[in-house]
C-alpha cells in the first residue's frame, strides 16, 4: 500500500500537467481539423517515460529494502540460535557444577541432616526453613 502511494504521489507531483496535455491535444486536434500537434505528443510521451524511469527506482529501491531486511532477519536469526545454544551449553554446565557441589556436601556432612540442608540450600539457592519455624 505505501509503495502504491509512493507511486501515485510520484505521478501527481510531477506530471498533474498531463490531464492539461491531453485535453489541449483534444483541443487543438479539433482547431486544426484533425490534424494532431507534435509538439504537445512529444511532451507527453517524454513525461510518461519520466514518469516510468521514477517508478522503476522506486521498485528497485524498493527491493533493495526488502534485500536488507531479509538479510537483517537472517543473521538476527542466526545470532539468536547461537546465544540460544550458548545459554544451553552454560546452563549444562552449571548444573553439572551444582551437582559436583552437591555431592561434595553429602559426603562432607552425611552425618547432621540439618547442616547438610542448610549447605544444600545455600548451595542451589532454596530457602532453609526448620520445622518449628514454618509458621
Amino acid at each position: 500500500m505505501l509503495l502504491a502511494l509512493k507511486k501515485l504521489w510520484s505521478l501527481v507531483r510531477n506530471y498533474w500537467y498531463i490531464p492539461a496535455i491531453l485535453i489541449a491535444i483534444v483541443v487543438l486536434t479539433i482547431l486544426m481539423g484533425g490534424r494532431t500537434p507534435n509538439a504537445l505528443i512529444n511532451a507527453f510521451r517524454k513525461a510518461r517515460e519520466t514518469h516510468r524511469k521514477e517508478v522503476e527506482t522506486i521498485d528497485r529501491i524498493h527491493a533493495e529494502e526488502i534485500k536488507k531486511r531479509n538479510q537483517a532477519l537472517v543473521t538476527f536469526h542466526k545470532r539468536m540460535a547461537a546465544i540460544e545454544m550458548e545459554y544451553a551449553d552454560q546452563q549444562k554446565e552449571l548444573d553439572q557444577h551444582k551437582l559436583k557441589e552437591i555431592e561434595k556436601l553429602v559426603k562432607a556432612n552425611a552425618d547432621d541432616p540439618t547442616e547438610l540442608t542448610k549447605r544444600i540450600a545455600e548451595a542451589t539457592g532454596f530457602e532453609f526453613v526448620l520445622p518449628g519455624d514454618a509458621w
